[in-house]
């Protein structure tokens, strides 16, 4: 009999932990921030990160390129002064922030004081270039490093959701698309640069199976290209990003992705007090990494010392298993987590007793 009553009492001890952790739960599972919880379960969440490269064109049709023999600017101007001798104005830094020069400070010799012109004499020796039959412009790729939070919500086959990605922006030398031997390269007035995409986004799922989905989807929205970029002087639309993500769930809940994608932007710079613009293009492509995760809709077991691999009951609750990490499946099938017989993994293979 004693023997008995000795082996009830684990019974009965586990039973006490069952009511109390039940108790315990039981207020927390009923009040208003479980029915939170069960509502931010319907969206994903993700983050990722990747590179980019970004190809910049503009053709420069409607001006002329004014480039000095002595020195390293290269500058345009309004084709309409082509056959002038002096230019009333010419501009730098068409790429993000224009700048006018009305005159040009001319060393006579070492003594004497420099000459300040009105408008910008053309020596011979100067290069003077119009548009009008030769279609003038420069390019150049600039690398970017983008990384991205995001929100979605699946709708059957669908998914909608919406994003921000903050992308440093690395510039390089623009070279010139015509006399190439002729005109010189430049680079704009900054190297680096912090650019803020706020977009949404629409998908349509193509494939999917137990383990493996993939998404054809849109992204549309606003850029912010940072302070070295006139916003009083640039005009854009809406960019396009078109991609091709390939998710892996891991779990239920946790899953990781690719996705290579192209996009296309473009902005308009007007010239000052000149009546033109400049168009510049911006496709580009990228691949990113990163992971999504989901809220757990069920509370995680409480219950000291339970193994359970599967969704369980404790007092009229149901629990997830507190065993799995969210890399692994939280209510798995037989072998799901683990296919592999840990005698065949590699850190085993030289072991006589594997337990």
């Amino acid at each position: 009999m004693a023997q008995d009553d000795q082996a009830e009492k684990p019974d009965v001890q586990q039973q006490e932990n069952v009511k109390r952790a039940g108790k315990k739960n039981k207020k927390n599972y009923k009040s208003g921030g479980n029915i939170f919880t069960a509502f931010l379960s319907q969206f994903t969440y993700g983050v990722s990160f990747g590179y980019g490269a970004t190809f910049y064109s503009h053709n420069l049709k409607g001006f002329g390129i004014y480039q000095p023999a002595n020195g390293n600017g290269v500058f345009i101007f309004d084709q309409a002064f082509i056959d002038r001798d002096t230019l009333p104005s010419v501009y730098n830094n068409w790429v993000n922030n224009v700048q006018e020069f009305g005159g040009l400070l001319i060393p006579v010799d070492s003594l004497s004081t420099p000459i300040i012109t009105n408008g910008i004499p053309i020596f011979p020796e100067d290069l003077k270039i119009g548009s009008d039959s030769i279609k003038l412009g420069y390019k150049s790729i600039a690398h970017n490093i983008p990384v991205t939070v995001m929100v979605s919500i699946d709708v059957d086959r669908y998914r909608i959701g919406g994003g921000v990605t903050m992308e440093l922006h690395k510039m390089s030398q623009f070279h010139p698309t015509a006399l190439k031997n002729t005109l010189r390269s430049f680079r704009t007035d900054f190297s680096i640069s912090f650019f803020k995409k706020y977009f949404g986004f629409i998908g349509i799922t193509t494939y999917e199976s137990w383990q493996y989905k993939m998404i054809a989807d849109l992204q549309f929205g606003k850029i912010n290209r940072g302070k070295h970029f006139n916003k009083d002087l640039i005009s854009s639309g809406l960019y396009f990003n078109f991609g091709y993500t390939v998710e892996k769930s891991l779990s239920e809940y946790f899953k990781v992705f690719i996705r290579p994608s192209v996009e296309w932007k473009a902005y308009t710079l007007t010239v000052p007090e000149s009546g033109l613009s400049v168009n510049h293009r911006q496709p580009a492509l990228y691949v990113q990494f990163g992971a999504t995760i989901r809220i757990h809709v069920l509370p995680r077991c409480p219950v000291p010392g339970c193994r359970i691999q599967m969704n369980h009951v404790h007092d009229s609750k149901e629990y997830r298993s507190k065993v799995h990490p969210i890399w692994k499946w939280q209510n798995p099938n037989y072998g799901q987590n683990y296919p592999q017989f840990i005698k065949y993994k590699r850190k085993n293979r030289r072991k006589l007793n594997l337990y």
